[in-house]
């Protein structure tokens, strides 16, 4: 698809019923419905569109909020998406505005911002830190989950990481991810990539992208692009906003990935939304398809479990899952793009329209001129679609 430029005008023929409060989850299968693009160098007030790894709702005010990975000083940036409106049509999308996170009232050191969740009606924003390896600050160099104050975006609270994501060695101490003497802990670039917020505000979730250290002993690499199917930690937090506390963790398993040109090519959870107030979640895998990165060369995979599975083990007290017996959390395959997919890493859920929900997925660029921001709508099929397929 053609690049969305500013001079273009994009009509979706939809009807738009409510920007309210959002209600429950209906299950049921998705299909693609609109897509938008934006060309690698595109800027909104001058800072460069780039590395968009998350997305969230305000259903208040109808717009849409996509954090940056910010690995440069002052770069841990969120930016604003929002639809255009007439007479109950979309118009079009726009981004309105950037807001830079903070910390003490400067801007954010390096970091790998990975996931974003709004929590609107108290205005706080939650963010995940993948952990940046490379940061000169411990805030960017270890994964963490924390609340930022919204629409501020100043550094407030970090959440309690359950002990196993912490990057290791064999004494105990703390090491940046990817460390040579690393024995446990988030691989480097293979943190907390996932972060959802309930519809009530009480539970936040998050997920490591691959496989912690300790929970699988196989080569994982992004450069070599080597991957296998492997369980990723699905992290439950109660007592939020208040008390914070990690109420409980289950086993996913991702897809194993392609072989492109007889080479195993990654595929990683990139993403989940929370889809109702008891624990029905889409997890969204992203995998490569093709010899580079490039636009085109994704496959992407929407996923729906419910963490309240009760077939699912609960790992909490499990340190290494690594030749444990263990259950993960029942999968069911609700939506895949093939077709001109970038590499999309953040889903969130939309406004309901004509009585379906709705979802919007965003991908990140990379800086890479071979690639470009996207934004694909889904919608939920019919009910009749629905039974036919």
């Amino acid at each position: 698809m053609r690049p969305l430029l500013t001079s273009q005008i994009v009509f979706l023929s939809v009807l738009f019923v409510s920007l309210f409060p959002l209600k429950g989850f209906a299950s049921g299968e998705w299909e693609e419905w609109k897509r938008f693009s934006w060309p690698t160098g595109y800027t909104v007030e001058g800072v460069t569109l780039k590395g968009l790894s998350g997305i969230t709702f305000d259903p208040e005010k109808g717009v849409f909020h996509a954090i940056s990975d910010g690995k440069g000083v002052g770069e841990a940036r969120v930016f604003t998406l929002s639809p255009e409106w007439e007479e109950g049509h979309v118009k079009g999308m726009e981004w309105t505005g950037v807001t830079g996170l903070t910390l003490r009232g400067k801007p954010f050191p390096p970091m790998d911002g990975e996931g974003i969740a709004l929590d609107h009606r108290r205005g706080w924003l939650y963010v995940a830190n993948e952990g940046f390896a490379s940061s000169p600050s411990e805030y960017g160099r270890y994964p963490w989950v924390a609340r930022f104050d919204w629409p501020g975006g100043e550094w407030e609270q970090a959440l309690p990481l359950p002990n196993e994501f912490r990057p290791r060695d064999a004494r105990g101490n703390r090491v940046p991810p990817g460390d040579e003497a690393q024995v446990a802990g988030v691989r480097r670039n293979l943190g907390p990539e996932s972060l959802g917020l309930s519809p009530d505000g009480q539970t936040l979730f998050t997920a490591n992208e691959a496989a912690l250290k300790q929970d699988y002993e196989g080569s994982y690499n992004f450069r070599t692009q080597q991957a296998q199917s492997t369980l990723v930690r699905v992290v439950k937090f109660g007592g939020v906003p208040e008390r914070p506390e990690v109420l409980g963790q289950r086993a996913y398993r991702t897809d194993a990935g392609a072989r492109v040109l007889f080479v195993p090519a990654f595929n990683t959870l990139s993403a989940l939304e929370v889809m109702d107030d008891q624990g029905r979640l889409l997890m969204l895998e992203r995998g490569v398809q093709g010899p580079v990165l490039a636009t085109g060369n994704f496959r992407i995979r929407l996923y729906e479990v419910d963490f309240a599975d009760p077939e699912a083990t609960d790992i909490s007290a499990l340190s290494a899952l690594e030749g444990e017996s263990v259950t993960p959390l029942s999968k069911r395959l609700v939506w895949e793009g093939t077709e001109g997919m970038d590499n999309l890493e953040g889903v969130a859920r939309g406004p309901e329209v004509e009585g379906r929900e709705t979802l919007f997925l965003v991908s990140d660029n990379n800086s890479n001129t071979r690639q470009e921001t996207q934004v694909i709508v889904l919608r939920q099929k019919a009910e009749k679609d629905s039974r036919e397929n």
